[in-house]
């Protein structure tokens, strides 16, 4: 059997009848595209160096929710809308310290309407107070 060196330069020595096999998918140095993002290049850069910084490929939600996988450039959206993440409660404007799951928020807010109010009320009064020591103060 006679051997040949690779034609792409990755210094393997194959089989003449090999060959065809070895450049088409063997072949450290051979072609190919990025199966999530097109971009073209070498194999041995695609799926190492290339996939670490890939727009498209595939990672998980860094916060573990049952998504699953999430493209790479479209993580921040992602955390945007994850059900995991941390928020403050709308009313934290007026007074509200608590802190919840984004999907535990509707339940949050729900389950505390009167506190709320009296956030709001509290939050109102001294506004009314500071508006009138200004209009008093006007005259």
């Amino acid at each position: 059997f006679t051997e040949l060196q690779c034609s792409n330069g990755c210094g393997v020595m194959v089989q003449r009848r090999l060959v065809e096999g070895h450049l088409k998918s063997e072949c450290e140095l051979r072609q190919v595209k990025c199966k999530y993002c097109d971009t073209a290049g070498i194999y041995q850069w695609i799926s190492s160096s290339h996939a670490e910084e890939c727009p498209g490929y595939p990672v998980d939600c860094p916060i573990h929710c049952e998504t699953g996988h999430v493209r790479r450039e479209e993580i921040s959206v992602h955390l945007e809308e994850c059900p995991l993440v941390v928020v403050k409660c709308p009313y934290a404007v007026v007074g509200c310290d608590s802190v919840v799951r984004r999907r535990e928020k509707m339940d949050h807010v729900m389950g505390s309407v009167i506190q709320h109010v009296e956030y709001t009320m509290l939050t109102n009064q001294k506004e009314l107070s500071v508006l009138e020591k200004r209009l008093d103060a006007k005259d």
